[in-house]
């Protein structure tokens, strides 16, 4: 099962009805600094019919608690935005935040940081429902995404076919090219396609994560990392992680040199994934992609969707609960890549499939996660050894409704 059909099965089942979202807020005047603003957080309702993105400082002030959301209106919005939108892998920087409406949708847009306008938006649909999910902008004229779907008309245009990265000119914006993934699979037979998720620019090259999925979703081959070389655009080496699949959390440690990347293990046709797929990789981003140590899931609680470095020396990543009997909570954890050494941060309320997204700033000594059961985000505190400190929830905005999923950093 995919990722974002497990998500699907997971929210619906918690309830139904979506609030209205509120009109903006505004946008925030804080300056940037050795983090950047802030983060972005992407809240949801359960059956993705509404979404409303607010932003905090690294202390944990609101600056904006509905920057824009599904019941935003204006000029330059000719799509409003609908119950799945996500954030970039990657910090945002300059004037604007970036948004992906994933599917059916299909839209990127692009909103003033200060006046919380859009300044533009680009539909990525090309004839079917690509499913963008991830952004990686190089420069102000150009940018890539990762559509995840394949579009099923065997007869498309290049520039329509998916399962791509797609070439942007985000000045315009308009699409310039595509960089073909299939090449990556190349030896696995048919069936299959690249299903490329998350990008990270590393050492001058831009590295893309792979989840190999079977072209019915009912099925995936270990998942994988791809290099672009983005001065030729074109696809480099391609680094299998034997024996992982669903490697859906990908991050880059503090001194750039290093990737972190989050494993699940494959949904057996339920909520529960195969806990001896499931492990966090450490990779060099050298001359080579190199996987330098590997830290298998706990039986009982295989890795989720995120990971991200709190320090060199510390990463921290969330794991799935268990619905059916026994029940389990999904959990944080600190996990030390030099001694192995765990600890658990944090358990969600009541409910698994609860604790989301991790997006940490080692140099402002800070980690944010959501907590959609409890409709917070935790801040925790970093020390100088990277240990974390106890979870202060924030309460982002209690009057939407909607509950914190995903973070973006800006």
């Amino acid at each position: 099962m995919t990722r974002s059909a497990v998500l699907l099965v997971a929210f619906t089942a918690l309830g139904c009805g979506a609030p209205e979202p509120p009109e903006s807020t505004g946008g925030t005047s804080v300056p940037s600094g050795p983090c950047g603003r802030g983060v972005a957080v992407a809240h949801q309702d359960e059956g993705y019919a509404s979404s409303n993105v607010s932003l905090l400082d690294w202390k944990g002030k609101v600056l904006s608690s509905s920057f824009i959301s599904s019941a935003t209106s204006g000029a330059k919005l000719s799509a409003k935005l609908t119950g799945d939108v996500v954030l970039p892998t990657a910090p945002t920087t300059g004037e604007r935040l970036v948004l992906l409406d994933r599917y059916p949708a299909a839209v990127i847009t692009w909103v003033d940081v200060e006046s919380a306008e859009v300044s533009a938006q680009l539909s990525v649909r090309s004839g079917f429902a690509a499913n963008p999910h991830d952004y990686l902008e190089l420069s102000a004229t150009r940018g890539l995404v990762t559509r995840f779907n394949r579009n099923p008309d065997p007869e498309a245009q290049p520039l329509d076919r998916g399962d791509d990265v797609l070439v942007l000119d985000p000045s315009a914006p308009e699409p310039v090219g595509r960089i073909d993934l299939s090449p990556a699979l190349a030896g696995s037979g048919g069936g299959y396609k690249a299903s490329p998720h998350r990008m990270i620019a590393a050492a001058g090259r831009v590295v893309v994560s792979l989840l190999a999925h079977s072209t019915d979703y009912s099925d995936a081959l270990p998942s994988r990392l791809a290099v672009i070389d983005p001065s030729t655009e074109s696809l480099g080496q391609v680094l299998v992680l034997d024996g992982l699949y669903e490697c859906n959390g990908l991050a880059l440690s503090p001194d750039g040199q290093r990737l972190a990347v989050s494993c699940t293990g494959r949904f057996q046709g339920d909520s529960e994934p195969a806990p001896g797929e499931s492990a966090i990789a450490v990779v060099t981003v050298g001359d080579a992609l190199e996987e330098v140590a590997r830290f298998p899931a706990d039986p009982q609680a295989p890795f989720g969707f995120s990971v991200s470095w709190a320090s060199e020396h510390t990463l921290v990543a969330n794991t799935f609960g268990r619905e059916t009997a026994p029940t389990r909570p999904d959990t944080l954890v600190e996990l030390d890549i030099d001694t192995g050494a765990r600890r658990v941060l944090l358990e969600s309320s009541d409910r698994p499939f609860t604790l989301g997204d991790v997006r940490c700033a080692a140099a402002c000594g800070t980690c944010f996660a959501t907590d959609a059961g409890r409709a917070v985000v935790h801040a925790f505190g970093v020390d100088a050894g990277g240990r974390l400190g106890a979870p202060s929830p924030i309460h982002v905005n209690d009057a939407i409704g909607l509950p914190p999923r995903w973070l973006g950093q800006f």
